[in-house]
């Protein structure tokens, strides 16, 4: 079964509560890291599990409208054994622009739902490509012309699930980016 987890924060400044300062862990291992002379052990678990977790995550962003196409995606990726979340997955207030930055410079790859057009997709994959996290457009269903700076700036373009799964899975085994073949 799954263990109860807790947030810890590293630095034990609760004012700081950066993406990359925050990480999950069991009651086992937490305890483990309540006393002084286990510093150096805690510092070597986060380093280890939060690069662990970041190299398996996705970060799937859209609008309200995407909800069900969000909801396809988290069960494509849970098909495939991996992390996700969503914008609307946190508290508003504990995304703000600092923490959105680091949030998407660190995960393996940023999911974005483009079949409404919303901005936070937009901004999301435009961020995400100036900090060199690759981008996979999900537009499933989608069949006229895809924006060319778009599909040329993505890691992949994917008009079904299927062909987002697969584009995924790719990503994770280190494979090169794929081209979009539909029209632009």
């Amino acid at each position: 079964g799954m263990k109860k987890r807790q947030i810890v924060i590293p630095d034990n400044n609760p004012k700081n509560s950066e993406f990359d300062n925050l990480i999950t862990l069991c009651d086992k291992c937490h305890g483990r890291t309540s006393w002084s002379k286990n510093k150096d052990y805690f510092k070597e678990i986060y380093a280890q599990k939060h690069k662990e977790y970041l190299s398996k995550t996705f970060f799937i962003c859209g609008g309200e409208k995407d909800i069900v196409e969000i909801e396809n995606i988290k069960r494509i990726l849970k098909e495939l054994n991996l992390n996700y979340f969503t914008i609307h997955d946190y508290d508003k207030s504990f995304i703000d622009k600092k923490n959105y930055r680091s949030i998407i410079k660190n995960v393996k790859g940023l999911i974005a739902v483009t079949s409404t057009k919303n901005m936070i997709s937009s901004f999301s994959s435009g961020m995400a490509y100036h900090l060199k996290t690759p981008v996979l457009y999900s537009c499933n269903g989608f069949t006229g012309l895809f924006n060319v700076m778009l599909a040329a700036s993505s890691y992949s373009v994917s008009t079904t699930y299927e062909d987002l799964k697969e584009c995924v899975i790719s990503l994770m085994n280190g494979l090169s980016r794929r081209i979009y073949e539909g029209l632009i």
